[in-house]
């Protein structure tokens, strides 16, 4: 006998989560790298603007110590007072200006840097986060493994396809609750553990869907006297 129509939706629906969800948790396998490697760039980044705010810094104070000696070493004149007053007026604008700009670059660097402290906290993600996020990655792909073939027993009708499909989506539960429980001990990771909770509660949301639809739908093509008279 032929599944019905809502046993087709349902299996192909679970091919395509357990095929994306494997996908998906290969990339949660290898993610640990990939984040130490932003990490490493992150601070090769902190490390150059603050070399260059230590750099400004140091030029800054040369150049105000070399406009205090030209001050220092300029006579006063009786018969040339004026021109001499030009002359420190001029060379006070020129070490106001350029000390403006200095000033200017260097509040644009510690902006720069307290902007990229900030995005490095917001990704940050520490070593216990890391560890369960390749646990659950190994998890996740048994359970996508299970997800395909509860789908192609949903579209193929044997006595064993709806207990089948009720245990693999009972075991999808019970992994996303235990996996957002533990993610949520962690307080010291970013955005990135908010992110993760929230794709572990739509995966939860997706299962108890599809077990609704399952339990409210007709399953009496599974039934094992239909099977016989298959």
């Amino acid at each position: 006998m032929k599944p019905p129509k809502w046993a087709y939706v349902i299996g192909i629906l679970m091919l395509l989560f357990g095929g994306c969800g494997m996908v998906q948790d290969y990339q949660t396998i290898h993610a640990p790298k990939f984040l130490d490697m932003g990490e490493s760039i992150f601070d090769e980044i902190t490390e150059e603007i603050a070399e260059d705010i230590e750099e400004d810094l140091k030029e800054q104070q040369e150049e105000n110590t070399e406009s205090e000696s030209s001050l220092s070493d300029t006579t006063v004149d009786t018969t040339n007072l004026s021109d001499n007053n030009e002359t420190i007026d001029s060379e006070d604008e020129s070490a106001n200006s350029a000390s403006s700009d200095d000033d200017t670059n260097g509040d644009q660097r510690n902006d720069d840097l307290k902007e990229i402290e900030m995005v490095k906290d917001m990704l940050n993600v520490s070593d216990y986060y890391k560890t369960w996020m390749v646990r659950f990655g190994y998890v996740g792909i048994v359970v996508s493994i299970l997800f395909i073939f509860a789908g192609v027993f949903m579209m193929i009708p044997k006595n064993f396809s709806i207990p089948f499909a009720y245990a693999v989506l009972g075991i999808s539960l019970v992994v996303g609750i235990v996996q957002y429980i533990i993610f949520s001990r962690d307080d010291s990771s970013g955005m990135v553990t908010m992110f993760s909770g929230v794709s572990v509660i739509f995966s939860v949301v997706i299962d108890i869907i599809l077990l609704a639809v399952i339990i409210a739908s007709d399953k009496d093509a599974y039934s094992p006297l239909e099977e016989n008279f298959t």
